[in-house]
C-alpha cells in the first residue's frame, strides 16, 4: 500500500485476533524445569544507613533455596548501572548504583534482600522473617529544596544533590531582545513525574547454564538488544554469551525500553543458585522497579512580536532524577521546544537533581511531553494579551520545512528535521474543527 494511501486509512492491527482470542505469551506464561521464585525485602524508609540484616530464620523456612544480600553477589558484578556520557556536555557525578543496596538506601522501595524459594509464597513467607535494622536519615523529595544550600544528602558523601549541569545556547539571545519584544510572558510550571503503570508488570525469567557459561532471560521488554548489553556487561559476560527473549509486552508507552539495574537481579541469582529463577513483579512493586517519567520545573521567559513571532526564549529546566539517574528529558525538552516554536533567539539551562524518590526512565516522548506542558500556557496567555487567534500565534511560530533545532554544532550549523508540515496541519485541523466559527460562538 502506497504513503498515500496509508494516510487517513482504517489499518487493522495484524496482532490482535491472536491476543484477544488468548492466544498471547508474556512472562507467565514461561516456566522452566526446577524454576525457583525470587522475592525482594525492601526498604521502608526514603534514606537510611543498613546497620545489619539477619537473614537466619528466612534460610530455615520450608522450600528456601537461598537468602542472599549485596555481600554474595560483589564477585558476580562487574560494573555499576551503565550511563552515556556522551549525552552531555558537562556531568558533575553519577552514583553508583548496583541491584541490591549494601549500605545506604536512597528511597523507599529499594531492594536490600532477596529470597528464592519453590514457590513464590514461601518465599514471601521467608522475606517476612528477614530482619533488618537501619538508621532513618535526613531525605529530601523536592528538587528545589534538593538544589537549596544547607539541603540533606540523598547520597551520604556527595558534594550536593546536582547531579548533571548543561547549558544550551541557540541562535543568541540578548536582554536587548526582551526590551524589545511588544509582549513578555513569564511562567514557572511544574510537571509532575508520571508512574507508566502498564497493565503487564515486569518479570523476568533467566536461566544460567553452568556448563556453557551461556544466559538465557525471558523478559517484558521493548529493547530486548540494549538489556542484553547492559546484562552482559554487569555480569562480565560477552554479549554472545547472553540470549534476550522478549515475548508479547503487555504495555510499555516507552518505560520498558532501557535496561533496568533490576533486571539483571534474576540472572545474578540464576548464576548463584545453579537454577533457573523467575520474578515476578507486583503492581505496588511496580512503583519502585517501574520507574516513573521525570518530573521537571520549568522557568520560561519568552519575548513576543504584535503579530505574535516568538523573538527571544529563555528556559532553565530543573529535572528530577530520582536517586540515580541518569536521564535525559531535560535535553530533549530543550530541543523539542527549539524544534516546535522555532524562537528567532533562544538560550537553555538545564539542572537535573537527584532525591530520595524512586528511580526514572523514560515513557513515551522522553522530554517534547514535558517541553509543550511548558511552553503551551506561556504561549496561550501571550495570545490573550495581545488579542490574537490561539491558533494564528501557534501556526506563526510552526515549523516548516527543513526546520532546524537545537545548538549549533562543531562546524557551526544546526541540526533539522527533514520534513515539516505543522502549519498545514493546523489549517487543516481548524477546518475539520470549524474553528473560526466555533471561535465566534463563544465570543
Amino acid at each position: 500500500m502506497a504513503v498515500s494511501q496509508l494516510v487517513g486509512a482504517k489499518i487493522h492491527r495484524r496482532e490482535d485476533p491472536r491476543l484477544i482470542t488468548g492466544h498471547g505469551h508474556y512472562i507467565d506464561d514461561f516456566t522452566r524445569q526446577g524454576v525457583a521464585y525470587a522475592v525482594f525485602v525492601r526498604s521502608p524508609f526514603a534514606h537510611a544507613r543498613i546497620k545489619s540484616i539477619d537473614i537466619t530464620d528466612a534460610s530455615k523456612a520450608p522450600g528456601v533455596a537461598g537468602v542472599y544480600t549485596a555481600r554474595d553477589f560483589k564477585a558476580q558484578l562487574a560494573g555499576t548501572h551503565p550511563a552515556a556520557p556522551a549525552f552531555v556536555a558537562e556531568k558533575k557525578y553519577i552514583p553508583e548504583r548496583f541491584p541490591i543496596a549494601e549500605k545506604e538506601v536512597c528511597y523507599q522501595g529499594e531492594i536490600v534482600a532477596a529470597v528464592l524459594a519453590e514457590s513464590k509464597g514461601q518465599a514471601v513467607d521467608a522475606a517476612n522473617l528477614i530482619q533488618v535494622e537501619y538508621e532513618e536519615l535526613p531525605a529530601v523529595m523536592d528538587t528545589e529544596k534538593a538544589m537549596a544550600k544547607g539541603s540533606p544528602l540523598v547520597h551520604e558523601g556527595a558534594a550536593d544533590n546536582s547531579s548533571w549541569d548543561l547549558t544550551y545556547t541557540g541562535p543568541e539571545v540578548s536582554d536587548a531582545a526582551f526590551k524589545e519584544a511588544d509582549v513578555v510572558v513569564k511562567e514557572r510550571i511544574l510537571q509532575n513525574r508520571l508512574a507508566p503503570v502498564p497493565m503487564e508488570p515486569r518479570g523476568v525469567l533467566a536461566e544460567y547454564e553452568t556448563y556453557d557459561k551461556k544466559l538465557t532471560i525471558w523478559m517484558s521488554s521493548q529493547n530486548p538488544h540494549f538489556i542484553r548489553l547492559f546484562v552482559s556487561g554487569a555480569m562480565g559476560l560477552k554479549e554472545s554469551q547472553v540470549r534476550v527473549i522478549s515475548p508479547d509486552v503487555g504495555g510499555g508507552f516507552g518505560s520498558k525500553g532501557a535496561g533496568s539495574v533490576f533486571m539483571a537481579i534474576p540472572a545474578l541469582l540464576s548464576k548463584k543458585a545453579g537454577a533457573p529463577v523467575m520474578m515476578r513483579i507486583s503492581r505496588e512493586e511496580e512503583h519502585y522497579i517501574g520507574r516513573a517519567r521525570t518530573g521537571m520545573t520549568g522557568r520560561a521567559r519568552a519575548g513576543f512580536r504584535g503579530d505574535g513571532r516568538i523573538t527571544a526564549l529563555d528556559l532553565f529546566i530543573v529535572e528530577d532524577n530520582g536517586p540515580y539517574g541518569p536521564m535525559n528529558d531535560y535535553r530533549s525538552a530543550a530541543n523539542a521546544a527549539s524544534l516546535i516554536w522555532q524562537p528567532l533567539a533562544m538560550r537553555w539551562r538545564g539542572v537535573a537533581v537527584v532525591t530520595n524518590t524512586p528511580p526514572r526512565s523514560q515513557q513515551r516522548s522522553p522530554g517534547p511531553m514535558q517541553a509543550n506542558a511548558i511552553m503551551e500556557p506561556v504561549v496561550t496567555k501571550a495570545a490573550k494579551r495581545l488579542g490574537l487567534d490561539q491558533v494564528a500565534i501557534r501556526r506563526i511560530n510552526a515549523p516548516e520545512g527543513k526546520a532546524p533545532y537545537g545548538a549549533p554544532r562543531a562546524d557551526g550549523r544546526r541540526g533539522h528535521v527533514t520534513s515539516a508540515f505543522v502549519k498545514q496541519a493546523l489549517d487543516r485541523g481548524a477546518e475539520l474543527f470549524n474553528w473560526d466559527e466555533r471561535r465566534s460562538r463563544a465570543g
